[in-house]
């Protein structure tokens, strides 16, 4: 019986399993035809995929435990783990850690889209970003409010961290809970959709480096000055993000491919991907969805103010993201169609 319904189980993720090995072959192909090969790197994030998972799972069931019966938490967590259907905990397992192979390999790409494109688009859209907020910069705009150390490092833990659990959390949430089930196949067509439309051929239309770089590559020293020496405050604190900014520039200019290596600001995907949590969660608890999208907005601001993005990345961004969670609306229920077998 339950190698049946396992089997069944990880039938309905078929598609998604599809979409990751498809992916896969093109990125071995890619990293074959430049001469890298040492850039597939597609297993590199699952460990850290799995130490996330225990890390959430954990307290999540610490907290639902208490507040379900505060005198016996551990009983109340044990009751509700039992509840869960087996051969779903297994299969959305695996779709997890397919999730972890798919971050990898979508590393792996995003190193060598500099090798295709170079970086060529910041000054116009630096001058776009400007003229679209009165002629000023936006993180100008944001700086007297935003512009304090203990609020910046509130908003890197926020952009961090927050957004790593974030995203551990809610994709082993919707790979997982059978309360999911009716967006599964639609949310993780939605992510990958926008990972790969997003993340690499509109970053490839559009390569650019954001506001931390924008002196290394177009000789203007001046112009975003101002914020990148105010980030150095962080310097060799955790989850700082001018030391990571350091890090990913290391990399790229060693060619090496690591941990978040890679750089392409246009369009941000931390957006993008705070966009899709929100989204989701509207469809499976209200004030979850409230809590989400407020956390949205904290990702978009704080992409301008910790100079990874100017905020016309995360408007795209999150236009974009929009149309492809209706697009996967669709498709999805296309692949539902009694008509196709």
């Amino acid at each position: 019986m339950f190698w049946r319904e396992l089997q069944q189980e990880m039938t309905d993720d078929r598609i998604l399993y599809g979409v990751v090995g498809v992916y896969l072959l093109v990125a071995a192909c890619l990293t074959i035809a430049l001469g890298y090969p040492e850039r597939l790197v597609a297993f590199i994030y699952l460990p850290h995929w799995l130490h996330g998972l225990v890390v959430t799972i954990t307290l999540y069931s610490v907290v639902w435990g208490i507040r379900s019966d505060p005198r016996r938490p551990l009983t109340a967590v044990y009751r509700g783990l039992s509840t869960l259907p087996l051969p779903r905990l297994v299969a959305g397992g695996v779709l997890f850690c397919s999730v972890a192979v798919f971050s990898g390999t979508f590393t792996s790409i995003k190193t060598m889209l500099p090798d295709f494109v170079p970086f060529w688009a910041d000054l116009s859209l630096a001058d776009l970003d400007a003229a679209l907020h009165g002629g000023v910069a936006p993180w100008f705009v944001l700086q007297p409010i935003l512009g304090y150390p203990a609020v910046t490092r509130v908003i890197e833990y926020a952009y961090g961290p927050a957004c790593a659990f974030t995203a551990y959390g809610f994709t082993a949430f919707v790979a997982i809970h059978p309360a999911a089930s009716h967006l599964r196949t639609r949310f993780f067509l939605a992510f990958f959709g926008a990972w790969i439309l997003l993340g690499n051929i509109l970053a490839a239309t559009g390569m650019s480096v954001g506001p931390a770089y924008y002196d290394l590559i177009t000789g203007d020293i001046e112009r975003f000055h101002g914020l990148v020496q105010y980030l150095s405050f962080s310097e060799g604190l955790p989850f700082s993000a001018w030391s990571y900014q350091k890090y990913l520039w290391t990399n790229h200019v060693a060619g090496t491919v690591e941990l978040g290596t890679g750089i392409s600001a246009f369009p941000s995907l931390h957006v993008a991907m705070s966009t899709l949590f929100a989204l989701a969660a509207w469809r499976i608890n209200r004030w979850v969805g409230v809590v989400l999208t407020l956390f949205w907005g904290v990702v978009l601001v704080g992409s301008v103010h910790l100079g990874w993005h100017y905020a016309l990345d995360g408007y795209v961004s999150t236009a974009c993201m929009l149309a492809i969670w209706f697009g996967a609306g669709r498709l999805h229920r296309l692949l539902q169609s009694p008509a196709l077998p």
